[in-house]
């Protein structure tokens, strides 16, 4: 089974590899310094995205018995297209934030199974929002469609 270190994306054919390479990155809880992107209890803060990353966390859901999150496929056809990912994902909740970015702009897009709150909503907290909103509910391919105008791409 491949593993990848949730801070940097580097993969490992097995547990114990991993466990080392985090001990000497730094990258344990105690190691990581704070002006870096990280993962801290599985939790990702303003982490830029790999494909393995996405790859370890389709596999972590599927080993739980889970599908593919939609959030993931999301992330991987963003980066079929050329542009960067970050994640952060909510201390309390399964809320996801995705920042996509072409370099010069970006746009947030937040994955959630609960409303946002309406103030934050109504701020533009995030560019978009997917799922139940306050007055809607939108869909991945919605919010496709808006990061495809954002950055005036014809296909995404």
């Amino acid at each position: 089974m491949t593993v990848a270190c949730e801070v940097c994306g580097k993969t490992f054919d097995n547990h114990v590899p991993l466990a080392q390479h985090k001990a000497s990155k730094g990258h344990g809880r105690r190691g990581v310094k704070k002006a870096t992107a990280r993962a801290v209890g599985g939790k990702a803060t303003n982490l830029p995205v790999t494909p393995a990353f996405l790859d370890a966390r389709a596999q972590r859901a599927l080993a739980a018995g889970y599908s593919k999150q939609k959030w993931i496929s999301f992330c991987e056809r963003v980066m079929a297209a050329g542009l960067k990912v970050s994640l952060y994902e909510a201390r309390a909740t399964v809320s996801k934030y995705i920042t996509v970015s072409d370099g010069r702009r970006q746009f947030k897009v937040r994955f959630s199974n609960h409303r946002p709150i309406k103030a934050r909503e109504a701020d533009g907290d995030c560019d978009f929002f997917v799922g139940v909103c306050n007055s809607v509910t939108t869909t991945t391919d919605q919010a496709m469609d808006s990061v495809r105008q954002f950055f005036g791409m014809e296909t995404l």
